[in-house]
């Protein structure tokens, strides 16, 4: 069974996110990486923030990251997850990508065994309309 419900809403897709969205449905993990530069940077974008250049390419992240942060939802955002109340929102860091977060869910702990450093590693999950999404698995020791 799913984190969250397949029939809540998905952001649109853009020129800019597509193409980090067709690597998640193969099972890829990628971020833009600056060709001039080599700040790494989600979400996409056609510029680089830190130089402002265009030429990028698409480098893929590591399986594992830690838990940089995170809430708890109590409180339904949209009717469809009122069944999967409470869950997380977690900003996962990247030890090879400074300043990199990605927004996920730790789809394995309950929030009261959520914390900040905590070791996680990447799984795939089906989303709306079968898009493959990050989430994310506690380590366990």
């Amino acid at each position: 069974m799913p984190y969250l419900p397949t029939d809540m809403p998905f952001p649109d897709l853009s020129l800019d996110s597509e193409e980090f969205w067709r690597h998640c449905n193969e099972g890829r993990l990628m971020f833009q990486t600056c060709r001039c530069c080599g700040v790494v940077r989600h979400p996409p974008t056609p510029f680089c923030g830190g130089c402002q250049s265009e030429h990028y390419e698409w480098v893929e992240a590591p399986k594992t990251g830690r838990i940089f942060s995170y809430t708890v939802v109590y409180k339904e955002s949209h009717k469809s997850v009122v069944g999967s109340l409470p869950y997380n929102i977690a900003l996962v860091e990247f030890a090879d990508f400074k300043d990199l977060r990605l927004v996920s869910n730790i789809i394995n702990v309950e929030p009261s065994g959520l914390h900040i450093g905590m070791e996680v590693i990447l799984v795939w999950e089906a989303g709306p309309g079968g898009q493959q999404v990050p989430r994310f698995m506690a380590k366990r020791a």
